[in-house]
């Protein structure tokens, strides 16, 4: 079909009443293809944002949920036209959680509070890992070596800000005994 042609089709569908869009996508139905998201889905939107779908709209053509915008930046509510948006890979999906992690300060040694159950510690890391691939992504949440930091329907884990004895005594003024 001709660009001019698909072009006026579509010009045509958009200003018709629900009935005739019906009528015009039963007619054309490779031109309005709807891409099916489901929630936990990742996708990433034509501007470059990689969301996990919380719902999407298709009478508003938008999909929701959160992830990381455009710029960058943690979004915890973001919508994204659904026709400009498709499914991202699992590498797209951990390359962007290990930066947002990394933003986050979550690195090796850090003390992690509790996100799940039992799920809080210290991140160590395990022996199969090193230095340069400490994180890892499985099923949609974050890892590093055996500690969650990501869940994909919990969200962040908190690091639990410590410090050294040497700057507690220091702090306090006083020498800590033990």
């Amino acid at each position: 079909m001709k660009k001019s042609r698909k072009e006026f089709i579509k010009k045509a569908h958009s200003a018709a009443c629900s009935e005739w869009k019906k009528n015009i996508e039963a007619e054309f139905p490779n031109l309005f293809k709807t891409k099916s998201f489901k929630k936990g889905d990742w996708v990433v939107s034509r501007q470059g944002a990689l969301i996990n779908v919380r719902g999407v709209s298709y009478d508003l053509r938008v999909v929701n949920g959160y992830g990381i915008d455009f710029f960058g930046d943690w979004d915890d509510d973001y919508m994204a036209c659904h026709s400009g948006c498709r499914l991202a890979t699992e590498e797209e999906v951990e390359k962007a959680l290990i930066a947002e992690a990394k933003k986050r300060g979550f690195k090796k040694g850090v003390k992690v509070g509790k996100l799940l159950g039992s799920n809080a510690g210290s991140c160590t890391g395990d022996r199969r890992t090193c230095e340069d691939r400490l994180m890892d992504l499985h099923r949609g949440h974050l890892f590093i070596g055996n500690l969650m930091i990501f869940h994909k329907t919990k969200g962040w884990a908190e690091i639990t800000e410590t410090i050294t004895k040497e700057q507690a005594e220091k702090e306090l003024g006083k020498t800590i005994i033990g």
